[in-house]
């Protein structure tokens, strides 16, 4: 069965006695909410024991198998969460289904993969997801039902927000729900569930602001070179996951090329230019005027040698391909590949 996003916790003593559930889309700040709260449900049933594997196209999936097969003397059933770094290829979907066509009521299977076209929602394996288990397609709401989902996300997590906090939370960070999601959890870190003043979210959310990965999207489309490298220097000093960034450098890949495609086919760039929010249209605009499908094509090659860096595929530090990427990304000359940046 499809369920809706908004639906999903008013099902879920239903989706709880399914074998399996697919949980696709493209922002991953609402994919892990709906992930952590079906998770959550299972577990609190205090039966299961729980396994998390990241799944590429190259994926083993002997392991499966083998978890499949192999309980603790503390539990007697075994969530599995398969969690997709890139969109399966048609030997993972067929790797996928023969896994879940021997599933048993031991197992349940909690799958998150990106976006999938409509191409691939006629895989068997996703129409076999969809008529015994569960697919949930995460879609972000848009600027009017953006508060909305602030007050439920803030009282999910005991968050006590005035109404002016929740209108200015959704101005400052309109579309990016990572650094919502961010904010809140902070928060509810400092605050618990006392009321939580306007200044105080102003102060909390200029502070944040600085080191955010999505921060960059924006600087990558202006072409602000010293501002890509400012907030780089600042993400690796703080720790954070390169394959973060790199997520973010191929969202913004990947949705420039969707944008020429569309443009290629006979659209003008202000019909492709619908895809995303208002206030966001100028900068993917100088973006569209400022890369060639060429050059994107390029890009692409470079992301998934981030990826390659990132897992030590490749004899390459995974900082400095984020740099040489951002850097190209931006219309700056290409540093070779053995150019060590000193961040």
């Amino acid at each position: 069965m499809r369920i809706a996003q908004d639906f999903v916790t008013k099902e879920l003593p239903k989706i709880i006695r399914l074998p399996y559930c697919l949980i696709t889309g493209d922002e991953p700040a609402l994919m892990l909410n709906t992930e952590q709260t079906i998770k959550n449900a299972i577990m609190n049933l205090g039966r299961y024991e729980r396994e998390v594997f990241d799944v590429d196209n190259k994926f083993d999936w002997s392991h499966i198998l083998t978890t499949g097969q192999s309980l603790s003397l503390f539990s007697t059933e075994k969530l599995i969460q398969l969690r997709f770094t890139q969109k399966p290829d048609a030997k993972t979907f067929k790797q996928l289904y023969e896994c879940l066509d021997q599933t048993h009521s031991d197992l349940f299977y909690l799958i998150t993969m990106p976006k999938l076209d409509r191409n691939a929602q006629k895989n068997k394996t996703v129409q076999m997801v969809e008529r015994n288990g569960c697919l949930i397609t995460v879609f972000p709401p848009d600027h009017t039902k953006l508060p909305q989902w602030i007050k439920e996300r803030a009282r999910q997590l005991q968050v006590n927000l005035l109404p002016e906090s929740v209108a200015f939370i959704s101005a400052h960070n309109e579309g990016n729900f990572l650094a919502i999601e961010q904010l809140l959890t902070q928060l509810q870190f400092l605050y618990g569930n006392a009321p939580i003043s306007h200044e105080m979210i102003i102060e909390l959310s200029s502070e944040n602001s600085n080191f955010v990965a999505f921060d960059l999207s924006s600087a990558l489309l202006t072409a602000d070179i010293a501002r890509i490298y400012r907030i780089l220097q600042g993400l690796r000093s703080e720790g954070d996951a390169p394959i973060l960034v790199n997520w973010v450098l191929h969202k913004e890949i990947n949705l420039i090329h969707r944008m020429q495609s569309k443009m290629a086919q006979g659209a003008t760039m202000e019909m492709a230019l619908n895809d995303v929010w208002g206030s966001q249209k100028a900068m993917y605009r100088q973006a569209l005027n400022r890369l060639s499908p060429q050059r994107i094509r390029h890009l692409t090659r470079m992301v998934v040698q981030i990826d390659l860096a990132t897992k030590g595929q490749l004899n390459e530090n995974p900082w400095n391909a984020i740099m040489r990427t951002a850097f190209a990304f931006a219309g700056k000359r290409l540093l070779p590949l053995s150019a060590e940046i000193n961040l």
